[in-house]
């Protein structure tokens, strides 16, 4: 009794909060709770590394099919149709230019072919567009003013043609459009012109736009993934470590062998999951930077040629 009154009391205040957290976060005493503990921690930061890596490819795998299935084809679609409804047009003018002179009559046929395939082509394309641009709201819109507006120039184009046709060999001369048919394809150009044809270019702008986003979106995941990556792997390889050198103390044993091996794998799988996400990333760099945007360069260079053939077409046609 004396013993126990001679001892000094520790205060509640003070003893409280210490077996508060005794009891929320139990330290592990004997040597095999700690081993659990340890492996515990192994086996989650594993578990992340695989969730990291599956989730990182799954992205960027997602991007390459959207860039490849979506929004390569919508900029690809939206170039083609600018160029083929501006050949549309110039062909149009190349016909009224050569007039209903008899020595002229093949020329006047290939022109007309060649706005024929034109018309496919850019049906085509619209039908590409419209799979593509479902998702697009923006994209949709401008494809609805496109349909509207080609339905009513063709069939001023039609009506121009058709006059042309109408009014003879001695009134249709070559170089010597009827101003009948001069007035039908005035409306034609200027729809063409201010119309469509900005529309479409636009429309290539929004598609362009959306390819860039998912582009980056792209490299910011694999950029994201290998960082997350590279930090589960060292947290790995740091509690196969750690785990190594507790056995070594504990049980003075130097090396453990299925340690040893588990921590060489840890690390050739990091390095090898580091890399081919780099690698990935590198391919989404070739198929869109590198590849991509050459072909779309050549595409619109070619419209852009094309484009003042049809300008000097129409100047031929109708000077004022």
């Amino acid at each position: 009794m004396a013993a126990l009154a001679g001892r000094k009391r520790v205060p509640l205040s003070f003893a409280a909060p210490f077996a508060l957290r005794s009891l929320l976060v139990p330290r592990p005493r004997t040597t095999p709770a700690k081993l659990r503990v340890i492996v515990s921690a192994v086996v989650v930061l594993t578990g992340v590394l695989a969730a990291v890596i599956a989730m990182t490819s799954a992205g960027i795998t997602g991007d390459f099919q959207a860039i490849g299935q979506r929004d390569a084809p919508e900029v690809s679609a939206a170039t083609g149709l600018y160029f083929s409804l501006n050949d549309m047009d110039a062909q149009v003018a190349n016909v009224l230019l050569v007039g209903n002179d008899t020595a002229l009559a093949t020329d006047r046929a290939q022109d007309t072919a060649t706005y024929a395939s034109d018309r496919a082509a850019a049906d085509a394309d619209l039908q590409q567009a419209a799979v593509t641009a479902s998702g697009n709201p923006a994209a949709q819109a401008g494809l609805r003013t496109v349909l509207n507006d080609i339905g009513q120039y063709e069939a001023l184009a039609a009506d121009a043609i058709l006059t042309d046709q109408q009014s003879g060999a001695a009134a249709s001369q070559p170089g010597r459009t009827p101003a009948a048919a001069l007035a039908y394809y005035r409306q034609a150009a200027d729809l063409m012109r201010t119309g469509i044809l900005p529309t479409v270019s636009s429309l290539t702008g929004v598609n362009a736009d959306g390819l860039d986003g998912t582009y980056g979106t792209g490299q910011r995941d694999a950029t994201t993934g290998i960082l997350l990556v590279v930090v589960a792997g060292l947290l790995i390889l740091a509690a196969l470590v750690a785990f190594q050198l507790y056995l070594t103390k504990r049980f003075r044993r130097i090396i453990n062998p299925a340690l040893a091996a588990a921590t060489v794998l840890a690390l050739v799988v990091t390095i090898a999951a580091a890399v081919h996400l780099s690698a990935e990333k590198t391919h989404l760099t070739v198929a869109k930077a590198d590849a991509f945007d050459s072909v779309l360069a050549l595409t619109q260079a070619k419209a852009v040629g094309y484009d003042a053939n049809a300008d000097e077409s129409r100047y031929l046609v109708d000077p004022g």
